[in-house]
C-alpha cells in the first residue's frame, strides 16, 4: 500500500510541471509495478475489502447491505492498490449513515472499449449540487494539494492520475435524497 507520505515522494521525484494530460507522471515500471495488481489478483483485495466492509458492519451494525457486480471480462487488467476501500468507507459515513436508515450500496466494475470502470453506488443522502461541483472540480484538477476534506477520495484520485495521467480519476455523481455515484476510470491495461 502506498502511504500519502510515499505518494508525495513518488510526485515529488516523477512529476514535471509540462507532463501531457493523457500521459502519467510515473513512468517508472518499478514505481508502477509496485502500485498495481491484476484485477484477478484484486480478487485477493476483493476479500480485504469485503474484511473491511464486515468491520464497519461491527461498527455500524446492520446499517446497510452490499451487492458486487464484477464483470469477469476485466479480470485480466491492472488496478491499483487499495482502491475501493476509502470509497466505500465515504459511502457509509457520508451517505448512509447520515440517512438515519439501512442503506445499500452497489459495487460494479465493467469495461469499455479503453477504459475499466468502478462504481461504488450508494442511495444515502446524497450531496447538495454546490457541494458535488466542487469535489469533482478538486477532483479534476491536475494539481496536487494537501486536501483536508476527502482525504480518501483525493488519495485515490491522485494515485490513478500519478500512475495512469490526468484523464483518468475519480468522477463523482450525485442527487440529494437519492444516493451517490462514484466512478473510477483507469485505463485498460494488461501488465
Amino acid at each position: 500500500m502506498l502511504s500519502k507520505k510515499h505518494t508525495y515522494a513518488v510526485r515529488a521525484s516523477v512529476a514535471s510541471p509540462g507532463a501531457q494530460k493523457d500521459k502519467p507522471y510515473c513512468n517508472s515500471s518499478v514505481i508502477q509495478h509496485s502500485c498495481l495488481v491484476y484485477i484477478r489478483q484484486h480478487h485477493c483485495n476483493i476479500k480485504y475489502t469485503k474484511e473491511y466492509i464486515n468491520i464497519l458492519a461491527l461498527r455500524y451494525g446492520d446499517l446497510f447491505d452490499i451487492e458486487w457486480d464484477i464483470d469477469e471480462s476485466i479480470l485480466s487488467y491492472t488496478i491499483i492498490k487499495i482502491c475501493l476501500q476509502p470509497i466505500i468507507e465515504n459511502a457509509v459515513y457520508h451517505g448512509i449513515k447520515q440517512k438515519n436508515d439501512k442503506g445499500l450500496i452497489k459495487i460494479k466494475g465493467l469495461c469499455d472499449d479503453n477504459n475499466i470502470i468502478l462504481i461504488v453506488s450508494d442511495d444515502g443522502v446524497g450531496i447538495e449540487k454546490d457541494a458535488l461541483d466542487e469535489l469533482n472540480k478538486t477532483l479534476s484538477e491536475t494539481s496536487f494539494t494537501n486536501e483536508k476534506s476527502h482525504i480518501g477520495l483525493s488519495n485515490v484520485n491522485q494515485r490513478i492520475k500519478i500512475i495512469f495521467g490526468d484523464s483518468y480519476g475519480i468522477h463523482v455523481e450525485s442527487t440529494v435524497g437519492v444516493g451517490t455515484d462514484v466512478y473510477v476510470t483507469i485505463p485498460k491495461k494488461e501488465q
